[in-house]
Order: structure tokens, then sequence, then C-alpha cells
């Protein structure tokens, strides 16, 4: 790789990193919270934490491989909300991601995307 690639990369991790400095409370707040209703969830549907936690960041990036499954209301209602928050937590790396590519771009091409 030539060295200006790498220049345009370590630019582009520099915008990332200070990006996500920046919302880096929110996703906390966000993983913490799908980490509890895992041990909820773990809780009502009485299966391990550990199985707990894997069906819920399963849940969490949308796979949804079906191996664990909800059984009862309460544990349907856990899993969307699961569900629901890892759509805002990948929607906000997603967002982080896209803005620093913009960025990154203007520097190094002085346009817009």
């Amino acid at each position: 790789m030539p060295k200006r690639q790498f220049e345009e990369f370590f630019c582009f991790v520099k915008i990332f990193l200070r990006l996500y400095r920046m919302a880096r409370g929110v996703l906390v707040g966000i993983s913490t919270l799908i980490l509890l209703l895992a041990v909820l969830f773990a809780y009502w549907e009485d299966i391990e934490v550990f199985n707990s936690v894997y069906f819920a960041l399963i849940t969490a990036m949308t796979i949804g491989y079906g191996d664990i499954v909800p059984h009862t209301d309460l544990g349907k209602v856990i899993s969307t909300l699961i569900g629901f928050l890892g759509l805002q937590f990948f929607g906000i790396m997603i967002a982080i991601s896209t803005l620093s590519m913009k960025k990154t771009v203007k520097i190094y091409l002085g346009e817009d995307l």
C-alpha cells in the first residue's frame, strides 16, 4: 500500500475515534441495557446467563439464529427491546463511520460527497 493510503486510513481512524468519544456514553448505555436485559431474560426464561448473553448479542445484531427463542410473553418483550436497542447501537456506529469517511474525503479531496 502506498504511503498516502496509510495516511488517509489513519486520518479516517483519528476522525472516527474523535466522533466515537462523543457518542461513547450513549453507546455504553445501550450496551449496558442490552446486558441487563440479557440477565433479566436468563432469569425469566430460566436459561443460563451465558446463553442469554449470547441470545442478546445475536438478537441485537439482528442475526437471529433461532437456536434460543423466548417462550414467555415477557421474554418476547425483552427480546424485542434488545433488537430495538441493537438497531440503535449499530445505527449510531454506521453514522459515525459515514461521517468519518465524509470528513476524510473532504480533507483529502477538498470536496463533499
